[in-house]
């Protein structure tokens, strides 16, 4: 009898941290710019422990950005109006092509060769994972927990659907929504990687939580994370992979 079909998952984390390079930090230090550091504008608050979190509970591969977004933003594309932030943007143009080529390439690079390298036919789910500001130009964000996915990509409308209800049953004081608080198909990395990867084989999806959790409970914040993992592999197929009998999620690091 064939066996399952192995889904093999990725975990990324674009802000992750907020360090910035010495070589460029004399154009981050003003008051400004370190206190934008500090905030949601230099990086994702608890992203990087909630990927860390969601790739061990998972047992799959994990990578992330080594930079802050105040100098590169490694979820945007080239071109893309806040590729580069404020500080960064009036950088001589040979600047920002050398911060390209070390920083915004070989990241990305490295996500694409991770995807590439698994075997022909290898179902991958790619978890990009973020947090967000409980308050955005003075509004209260009304959501907790966000997927968010291309509508047109079945497989991910599927995918997403199954995976938050069952996400619900196990946190059903929490808000949990479609496409918010931004839209899958905005710029972004799992945007650019459908476009890359015709295969029906690849899936993206975006996690986006609310870090007023990290900041004021990380213990509730880390169980809000392995709500969602244990969720995750509770789905008994991956509607992409065209398996029967079931898939199975990967539960060695590769």
């Amino acid at each position: 009898m064939t066996g399952p079909a192995v889904v093999k998952i990725l975990v990324t984390c674009e802000h992750a941290t907020n360090r910035v390079p010495p070589e460029f930090f004399r154009w981050l230090d003003s008051p400004g710019a370190r206190a934008d550091l500090r905030s949601h504008r230099g990086y994702d608050p608890g992203a990087d422990e909630a990927s860390r979190e969601l790739a061990g509970r998972l047992k799959c591969h994990r990578i992330v950005g080594q930079q802050s977004r105040l100098l590169i933003d490694l979820n945007r594309s080239l071109g893309h109006q806040e590729l580069f932030s404020k500080y960064t943007v009036g950088l001589d143009p040979a600047i920002k092509e050398r911060v390209v080529a070390d920083y915004y390439e070989p990241y990305r690079q490295q996500v694409r060769q991770w995807i590439v390298d698994q075997p022909k036919g290898c179902p991958v789910l790619h978890l990009s994972v973020h947090t967000f500001t409980p308050r955005y130009r003075g509004k209260h964000r009304q959501v907790d927990v966000g997927l968010l996915y291309d509508p047109k990509r079945e497989a991910e409308r599927q995918l997403c659907q199954d995976w938050a209800r069952r996400f619900r049953r196990q946190q059903r004081q929490l808000c949990v929504r479609m496409n918010q608080p931004y839209r899958g198909i905005d710029d972004g990395f799992t945007t650019c990687l459908r476009q890359l990867d015709s295969s029906p084989q690849y899936a993206g999806v975006e996690i986006e939580i609310n870090h007023r959790f990290f900041k004021h409970n990380a213990s509730r914040f880390l169980s809000i994370v392995r709500s969602l993992a244990d969720s995750l592999r509770a789905i008994p197929s991956m509607p992409w992979a065209g398996a029967t009998p079931p898939v199975a999620v990967s539960t060695q690091p590769h």
